[in-house]
């Protein structure tokens, strides 16, 4: 939705100022309509006083229709995250062709080629959910507890948006966007919600932008950055980035080993058993489980292990990790991969540069609920070869993601031979 004019009235103190937006919604062919809407919702310009914004709003160009969407509030996302998720790294194997994949050095590609189909996947997502008058559409954003307003070159929000822990990374974010590039006046829905957007039209729902979506491209809503790159900054990341460049280790000096750190989420987990609770929140620890047992069967191919939230990055701490009880239980068989009941997969807390001394690092699921991972924003730094468990969550830059050419994707049955094929290939 586009913002078209805005004034603001005197105010009495910091808290008084009223504003008035004059408030055009394109609809897709490009057609502009303004009109008869009216409501008043509290706002705040990023980091500074209380605004009050006032719009006006009238015409709908096209009925409401169901958009259809899956999320984990839904069957058809529950059964999406089984099939995408346990089911198909069950099944996951090494390519038959795994030798033919790597004799060839993958294709580097340009900017404009990966940004394209990033820039396909947004606009389709749009199309998908824009079923709703665009006039309509910003009654509803306006209305959902995220909106962000970007109006020339200021971020304005709710009073309490920044309460949120995620919340002040994006404003950065995108006060660094409109600093550093620009960006036209806009008004939008933001949910930084593990689970991605839900909600559709016919929910009355506004179309959300989110940093992922948990059981893949069908969910609703359309992806924008998470706020782990740098909490935010991006000058900051980008210099972070070139000053971890400096102390890389050569690629042919690293282990040869797939190395992974991380928990193991303790909460609840003997009630997840229902098909629902299963979805939601076991598919974490099913997949770091199944890279322990990994690590156990080939300890030369494989460095996984378990460390605690209370040892931070204290290389000194050592807590034991047991192994929990099995989730899902009647519902998925292989939960903890022949792993022991309460067997220790603990191993020692290692700091950042541990993970430049590896040719290859893993990334697994989320432990909370099984979906993205903040912690891939940092493999991509390291000059390693990431290797993407399998898991139905996309980001927003994952329409440009090729299997072996810029990621590899492994599961429990198929890591050691493809990291054993890797070695076989350096120049790859």
């Amino acid at each position: 939705v586009e913002v078209s004019s805005y004034t603001l009235a005197s105010a009495s103190g910091p808290c008084g100022a009223s504003v008035r937006v004059r408030l055009a919604a394109r609809d897709p062919t490009g057609r502009a309509s303004v009109g008869a809407l009216t409501g008043q919702v509290k706002m705040c310009r990023f980091a500074w006083p209380v605004l009050t914004l006032s719009f006006s709003v009238v015409a709908v160009l096209h009925p409401d229709q169901p958009c259809g969407c899956a999320s984990l509030h839904n069957a058809r996302g529950r059964n999406l995250m089984f099939e995408r998720g346990f089911d198909a790294a069950r099944a996951h194997r090494a390519p038959d062709d795994l030798e033919e994949r790597l004799a060839t050095p993958p294709r580097r590609h340009g900017r404009d080629e990966l940004t394209k189909p990033v820039l396909a996947e947004l606009r389709r997502s749009i199309r998908a959910h824009r079923v709703a008058a665009p006039l309509l559409e910003l009654q509803r954003a306006l209305e959902h507890e995220g909106w962000v307003l970007v109006y020339e070159g200021r971020i304005y929000v709710k009073e309490d948006f920044c309460l949120h822990t995620k919340h002040p990374g994006h404003l950065f974010m995108m006060k660094e966007a409109v600093d550093l590039v620009g960006l036209p006046n806009a008004l939008y829905a933001f949910s930084a919600s593990t689970a991605g957007p839900r909600g559709c039209s016919e929910l009355q729902k506004p179309l959300i932008f989110g940093i992922n979506k948990q059981v893949g491209y069908e969910q609703c809503g359309a992806l924008m950055p998470n706020t782990y790159f740098g909490g935010g900054n991006m000058s900051s990341w980008v210099s972070d980035s070139a000053k971890a460049a400096v102390d890389w280790v050569p690629f042919q000096n690293r282990s040869a080993t797939a190395f992974y750190r991380g928990t193991l989420n303790k909460h609840s987990m003997p009630g997840w058993n229902d098909h629902k609770s299963c979805t939601e929140f076991a598919y974490g620890n099913y997949a770091r489980i199944h890279a322990f047992a990994a690590a156990r069967r080939a300890p030369d191919r494989v460095d996984a292990a378990c460390t605690s939230d209370d040892c931070k990055h204290d290389v000194t701490c050592t807590v034991r990790c047991p192994v929990p009880p099995p989730s899902c239980v009647g519902l998925v068989e292989d939960f903890n991969s022949g792993l022991r009941v309460g067997e220790d997969v603990a191993g020692e807390t290692v700091h950042f540069d541990m993970f430049r001394r590896h040719k290859y690092l893993l990334n697994l699921p989320g432990g909370k609920s099984g979906s993205y991972s903040k912690n891939i924003n940092h493999l991509w730094r390291t000059e390693a070869v990431v290797l993407q468990w399998v898991a139905p969550f996309v980001e927003w830059y994952f329409p440009a993601m090729r299997d072996f050419e810029n990621h590899v994707v492994v599961a429990q049955h198929s890591i050691e031979t493809i990291v054993a094929a890797l070695e076989q290939h350096p120049e790859t």
